[in-house]
Protein backbone atom coordinates (compact mmCIF):
# COMPACT_ATOMS: atom_id res chain seq x y z
CA UNK A 1 0.00 0.00 0.00
CA UNK A 2 2.64 2.56 0.83
CA UNK A 3 4.60 1.68 -2.06
CA UNK A 4 1.79 2.36 -4.22
CA UNK A 5 0.96 5.77 -2.84
CA UNK A 6 4.68 6.37 -3.18
CA UNK A 7 4.44 5.72 -6.84
CA UNK A 8 1.34 7.67 -7.26
CA UNK A 9 3.16 10.78 -5.77
CA UNK A 10 6.13 9.91 -8.32
CA UNK A 11 4.01 10.13 -11.05
CA UNK A 12 1.87 13.40 -10.32
CA UNK A 13 5.23 14.95 -9.79
CA UNK A 14 6.45 14.04 -12.58
CA UNK A 15 3.31 15.11 -14.65
CA UNK A 16 3.94 18.35 -12.81
CA UNK A 17 7.55 18.85 -13.86
CA UNK A 18 7.02 17.94 -17.52
CA UNK A 19 3.75 19.93 -17.60
CA UNK A 20 5.68 23.01 -16.18
CA UNK A 21 8.64 22.47 -18.67
CA UNK A 22 6.17 22.28 -21.41
CA UNK A 23 4.55 24.90 -20.74
CA UNK A 24 7.84 27.17 -20.16
CA UNK A 25 10.30 25.75 -22.41
CA UNK A 26 8.42 24.36 -25.77
CA UNK A 27 5.07 26.69 -25.93
CA UNK A 28 7.51 30.12 -24.92
CA UNK A 29 5.01 33.70 -25.05
CA UNK A 30 6.86 35.20 -28.11
CA UNK A 31 5.10 38.55 -27.27
CA UNK A 32 7.98 41.22 -27.20
CA UNK A 33 6.85 44.65 -25.62
CA UNK A 34 8.11 47.67 -27.07
CA UNK A 35 8.89 50.43 -24.45
CA UNK A 36 8.60 53.74 -26.45
CA UNK A 37 8.85 57.00 -24.73
CA UNK A 38 6.30 59.13 -26.40
CA UNK A 39 6.01 62.91 -25.37
CA UNK A 40 2.84 64.06 -23.48
CA UNK A 41 1.97 67.26 -24.45
CA UNK A 42 -1.89 67.38 -23.20
CA UNK A 43 -0.28 66.86 -19.99
CA UNK A 44 1.53 70.35 -20.33
CA UNK A 45 -2.20 71.79 -20.41
CA UNK A 46 -3.85 69.86 -17.79
CA UNK A 47 -3.07 73.06 -15.16
CA UNK A 48 -3.72 75.53 -17.82
CA UNK A 49 -7.07 77.47 -16.43
CA UNK A 50 -8.01 79.01 -19.37
CA UNK A 51 -7.37 76.30 -21.54
CA UNK A 52 -9.71 74.18 -19.29
CA UNK A 53 -11.96 76.71 -19.47
CA UNK A 54 -12.38 76.76 -23.14
CA UNK A 55 -12.24 73.38 -23.60
CA UNK A 56 -15.56 72.64 -20.75
CA UNK A 57 -17.54 74.79 -23.00
CA UNK A 58 -16.26 73.15 -26.32
CA UNK A 59 -18.97 70.23 -27.16
CA UNK A 60 -18.22 67.79 -29.90
CA UNK A 61 -15.99 69.04 -31.87
CA UNK A 62 -12.60 69.57 -33.46
CA UNK A 63 -9.93 71.65 -34.03
CA UNK A 64 -7.52 71.45 -36.51
CA UNK A 65 -3.91 73.23 -36.69
CA UNK A 66 -4.72 75.70 -39.46
CA UNK A 67 -7.31 76.98 -37.40
CA UNK A 68 -7.03 80.17 -34.54
CA UNK A 69 -8.53 80.17 -31.30
CA UNK A 70 -7.54 79.37 -27.50
CA UNK A 71 -7.15 76.15 -28.04
CA UNK A 72 -4.98 75.65 -30.71
CA UNK A 73 -2.68 78.53 -29.53
CA UNK A 74 -2.08 76.84 -26.63
CA UNK A 75 -1.31 73.34 -28.68
CA UNK A 76 0.93 75.46 -30.68
CA UNK A 77 3.17 76.05 -27.82
CA UNK A 78 4.15 72.76 -26.68
CA UNK A 79 3.79 70.72 -30.22
CA UNK A 80 6.54 71.17 -32.50
CA UNK A 81 6.48 73.04 -35.52
CA UNK A 82 6.73 69.92 -37.43
CA UNK A 83 3.44 68.23 -36.69
CA UNK A 84 -0.06 69.00 -38.11
CA UNK A 85 -2.81 67.95 -35.40
CA UNK A 86 -6.72 67.88 -34.55
CA UNK A 87 -7.66 68.74 -31.03
CA UNK A 88 -11.25 67.13 -30.34
CA UNK A 89 -13.58 66.95 -27.61
CA UNK A 90 -15.56 64.20 -26.97
CA UNK A 91 -15.08 63.07 -30.38
CA UNK A 92 -12.95 61.31 -33.11
CA UNK A 93 -12.11 62.87 -35.99
CA UNK A 94 -13.80 61.44 -39.04
CA UNK A 95 -10.78 61.64 -41.26
CA UNK A 96 -7.06 61.03 -40.41
CA UNK A 97 -4.35 60.98 -42.78
CA UNK A 98 -2.67 57.68 -44.22
CA UNK A 99 0.53 58.10 -41.65
CA UNK A 100 1.75 57.25 -38.57
CA UNK A 101 -0.59 59.14 -35.81
CA UNK A 102 0.13 59.58 -32.55
CA UNK A 103 -2.98 60.24 -29.83
CA UNK A 104 -2.47 61.59 -26.40
CA UNK A 105 -5.56 62.15 -24.28
CA UNK A 106 -6.39 63.98 -21.09
CA UNK A 107 -9.19 63.75 -18.99
CA UNK A 108 -11.03 67.07 -17.76
CA UNK A 109 -13.13 67.16 -14.23
CA UNK A 110 -15.04 70.51 -14.70
CA UNK A 111 -16.57 70.54 -10.92
CA UNK A 112 -16.44 68.33 -8.11
CA UNK A 113 -19.56 68.30 -6.81
CA UNK A 114 -21.10 67.75 -10.11
CA UNK A 115 -18.48 65.45 -12.23
CA UNK A 116 -18.75 66.29 -15.63
CA UNK A 117 -16.17 64.15 -17.50
CA UNK A 118 -14.74 65.67 -21.12
CA UNK A 119 -12.52 63.35 -22.99
CA UNK A 120 -9.75 65.57 -24.74
CA UNK A 121 -7.87 64.30 -27.53
CA UNK A 122 -4.85 65.16 -29.28
CA UNK A 123 -4.01 63.08 -32.92
CA UNK A 124 -0.66 64.70 -34.13
CA UNK A 125 1.38 63.39 -37.18
CA UNK A 126 4.73 64.38 -38.83
CA UNK A 127 3.23 66.70 -41.81
CA UNK A 128 4.05 65.59 -45.50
Amino acid sequence: MVKQGFMKTLEILLVVILTTFFMLVIIPNKTEIINVDKPNYLINLENDESFRSYISYSNNICYNSSQDNYATNAIDRYLPKVYDYWLCVEIIPGALPPTDVTIDSLVMVGNYSKPKFKIVRLFYWAEQ
